[in-house]
């Protein structure tokens, strides 16, 4: 088991790590002008926007992999930096934010398949995209909610 003090140069240096990827996703996308928020919704002009983009969205779902590797590594370990990882809600919180990165998993890898079908010129069907777009806001909700839960078994 790994003790406070360890437990927090690690955190400290997940949250280094994360903030570096998401500033690289961040200068992809300003560069390049392609994101992946805007393919996590339904839009009527998804295909031909997917398939321009396709090249940047894979860059960014690369590192968005990394990304989420980081950032869930670090939820783990910050309640045992702050001495809190008993706390039932921390561990709630904890819990859900796995499972927030299960979901940014499968919606990275939904988001490749997608730019490969259109790429392809194969018609995309609106019920995809509208999975996309449920698989999307369900990770971002239940983001907030295991952040929610996770602050508010945080020491005072």
């Amino acid at each position: 088991m790994i003790d406070a003090a360890r437990a927090n140069q690690l955190a400290v240096a997940l949250a280094a790590t994360a903030a570096a990827l998401l500033t690289a996703m961040v200068v992809i996308t300003a560069a390049t002008g392609v994101a992946q928020e805007p393919f996590e919704v339904v839009r009527a002009d998804y295909a031909s926007a997917i398939a321009a983009g396709a090249a940047a969205l894979r860059a960014i779902v690369a590192l968005d992999a990394l990304f989420l590797i980081a950032y869930a590594g670090f939820f783990v370990l910050l309640p045992r930096a702050l001495g809190v990882a008993d706390h039932p809600l921390v561990r709630l919180g904890v819990r859900a934010m796995l499972a927030v990165a299960v979901l940014d998993i499968v919606e990275d890898h939904h988001l490749l398949a997608l730019a490969r079908m259109a790429e392809a010129g194969q018609a995309i069907d609106p019920i995809v995209i509208e999975l996309q777009h449920v698989l999307s806001q369900t990770k971002f909700h239940l983001s907030y909610l295991a952040l929610a839960m996770i602050a508010l078994g945080l020491p005072r």
